[in-house]
């Protein structure tokens, strides 16, 4: 593991490490070279300012668990319990972990422009989301029901001509 505090050495210029047996960040982020993972890095870093994260564009395969293990630096929390606001969109991800529900702050979260295969039941419990986009998931064939969960969402962002049934 690297530690996020990495991501303030801004005149770091070299990193040597072995990305296939890294666990966080993922191989795909280690993979794209030093810029990379130290602009991933401080995505981290700043969320806890800024009770967002985007980190949309960066290639990621599996949902970042880094959300769950990153504390703040009095180890009191973690990311995930305080961002309000997500953005995924732009990558490569298929499956969201159950564990997405524990993201209960966010009322933002852009999934747009994945591989999305399903909307997983856990962001339906994420009863505080007052928007969230989903377009250009071109696998995506049904919508599940308990998006009805979602009582305070004002905006929803779909790609709609790819269902089986209508949105």
């Amino acid at each position: 593991r690297i530690p996020m505090s990495l991501g303030t050495l801004s005149r770091l210029r070299a990193l040597s490490m072995d990305a296939s047996q890294m666990e966080e960040p993922r191989a795909e982020i280690c993979l794209g070279g030093l810029q990379v993972v130290m602009g991933y890095l401080f995505r981290f870093l700043a969320a806890f300012e800024t009770k967002g994260i985007d980190l949309s564009g960066f290639g990621i395969l599996q949902f970042p668990s880094e959300i769950f293990s990153f504390r703040s630096i009095d180890e009191k929390l973690t990311l995930g319990l305080m961002i309000n606001s997500l953005d995924l969109s732009s990558n490569a991800l298929s499956l969201l972990p159950e564990t997405f529900a524990d993201l209960r702050a966010l009322t933002d979260l852009s999934l747009a422009d994945n591989a999305l295969l399903r909307v997983p039941g856990a962001v339906c419990w994420l009863t505080q989301l007052t928007r969230l986009d989903l377009r250009g998931n071109f696998h995506l064939r049904r919508l599940p029901l308990e998006l009805a969960n979602l009582r305070v969402l004002r905006e929803f962002h779909v790609t709609a001509d790819r269902f089986l049934t209508p949105p």
